[in-house]
């Protein structure tokens, strides 16, 4: 292959970093060694915001970043996997889930346990519980914005958008609407689905956001901002 010397394509540091699946585990010492990029950490919150969750292994253990997806949104975690490959010991696994008497796969990954994660890890959890960390201002980028959508984003005829934050409070709920509209220049409001706050972004602000967000999506994500779903050639 001859090699390009006229590429001008520059990649964020933190990117496609190398995959460390099959690794053996790593020592107390090289867990506190290993640091996040501000732009995975930034995708680290979008993901907290909505699908994925972490856990301790154990009191004053190190935690772990999961994320699970139904088998029909392979694609996106697959996406998020490659994303978070250098920090894994494992690939993805394939499950199944128990509804109304019948099984539907899902894939799941997490992370190694490492201490750049129990930093994040304690912002989100009080005794247990996720909460909407204090400084999300600072915390909540682009990135995480759009990881957020992906996993909790629900179009709304018409162009607008509900982000379904019914498991945090309203004053959680508040402090991301400060958040979308102070940083990120959105209109928005609280609105109550059966007595559980969701935050609705308009129309007009979408499609401000929209050639923002987008290059952060993968294309079977893209209707979360759109409407319009692919359909697979045949």
């Amino acid at each position: 292959m001859k090699e390009n010397n006229n590429a001008l394509c520059l990649v964020p540091f933190g990117y496609y970093l190398e995959s460390t699946v099959g690794y053996p585990q790593y020592t107390l010492i090289v867990q506190h060694m290993v640091a996040l990029p501000y732009i995975i950490k930034g995708v680290v919150v979008g993901l907290l915001l909505s699908d994925g969750w972490m856990q301790q292994q154990n009191l004053g253990g190190q935690a772990r970043l999961f994320l699970k997806q139904s088998y029909s949104r392979m694609e996106y975690l697959i996406f998020v996997f490659i994303l978070f490959q250098h920090y894994c010991k494992s690939f993805p696994k394939l499950g199944y889930a128990k509804l109304n008497g019948k099984s539907f796969p899902y894939l799941l990954f997490s992370t190694r346990s490492l201490f750049c994660f129990t930093e994040i890890y304690s912002q989100f959890y009080v005794r247990g519980k996720k909460v909407v960390p204090s400084d999300i201002f600072n915390i909540l980028t682009i990135q995480g914005l759009a990881h957020w959508i992906c996993g909790d984003g629900s179009f709304v005829k018409g162009g607008g958008l509900y982000l379904n934050t019914q498991s945090f409070t309203i004053l959680d709920n508040v402090r991301l609407i400060n958040v979308l509209i102070i940083k990120y220049n959105c209109k928005c409001t609280l609105h109550m689905q059966r007595g559980l706050p969701v935050i609705y972004i308009s129309s007009r602000s979408m499609r401000k956001l929209f050639p923002i967000l987008k290059p952060y999506f993968t294309p079977g994500m893209l209707y979360k901002l759109t409407g319009a779903r692919l359909t697979k050639s045949i």
